[in-house]
């Protein structure tokens, strides 16, 4: 069975569009997912404001407005719960994405990571035993490698490659392990053992990396996105050439791609509960 996510890491870049959000739904948000963290048990006005230093005003009057819509239930003793409306919201909701709302979903988040970083970035899909290219963005650095939507690539090497196999269960990787695994360049992988301690670090760190795997001068970098269910839908990666300072530019890559792949997951219905 593939693996679920345990923790999504919470970014600690703000997304670029919030400039165009509207602040009080955002607020209205912050209280939602605290009262659903608290498994059932509820929160009060009190607890709200403490945990999201919020004013009391302005927590009185968003708890109000949801609880005249149903989305909350205030307690005789003050707390407040999810309301029963959003078991009727959440039905609506189809819960198998097809392919284009997936790409859909993720497009945007695509968009911004290659406006930050300059370089190119794809978002790969499991396909039988390869990753396959669903959505490219080209960098707008002179300098970014290029790809095209519908490439094929070995689970066996590669950043967004080794992510999937990696979140993909025991059944994926032994019948990769089962196939001829091509050796593309002296970092490729194709040792068992190896491989299966470097899927293990994938999965510890959320994070996959590819130093010249495919092609000595391309490197990568990937991080998953997790559907609602908590499997991994996708990998989105960041491709540059090889730079003589290395950890400079994975330093520059790696916050910006962890926050596009949480954005991307959240899109999906993706919820961790702290």
């Amino acid at each position: 069975m593939p693996r679920p996510s345990t923790k999504l890491p919470e970014p600690s870049l703000r997304n670029a569009s919030e400039a165009h959000h509207v602040p009080i739904i955002d607020k209205m948000m912050i209280l939602i997912d605290f009262i659903q963290a608290s498994n059932g048990s509820g929160a009060t006005i009190g607890d709200l404001v403490t945990a999201t230093a919020l004013p009391r005003s302005t927590v009185y009057r968003i708890l109000n407005t949801l609880t005249s819509h149903a989305l909350l239930i205030r307690s005789a003793k003050g707390s407040y719960t999810l309301g029963y409306r959003l078991v009727g919201l959440a039905a609506s909701v189809t819960v198998e994405m097809s392919q284009e709302e997936l790409h859909d979903a993720v497009h945007p988040h695509l968009e911004r990571l290659a406006v930050e970083t300059g370089e190119t970035c794809k978002f790969s899909v499991l396909d039988g035993l390869k990753a396959s290219v669903m959505d490219v963005v080209q960098g707008a650095s002179a300098m970014s490698p290029t790809s095209r939507v519908g490439a094929k690539f070995d689970l066996h090497a590669g950043a967004a490659s080794k992510l999937l196999l990696a979140f993909g269960g025991t059944k994926l990787f032994n019948d990769v392990m089962a196939q001829p695994r091509q050796r593309y360049t002296d970092r490729t992988l194709i040792d068992t053992s190896a491989l299966s301690d470097e899927l293990e670090l994938i999965r510890a760190e959320q994070l996959s990396h590819d130093r010249g795997e495919w092609n000595d001068s391309v490197h990568a970098i990937a991080a998953p996105v997790f559907s609602a269910s908590g499997l991994v839908a996708g990998a989105i990666s960041v491709t540059y050439f090889a730079s003589r300072d290395e950890s400079a530019v994975e330093v520059k890559i790696r916050e910006p791609l962890r926050t596009a792949a949480h954005q991307a997951s959240l899109a999906l219905g993706h919820y961790v509960r702290g």
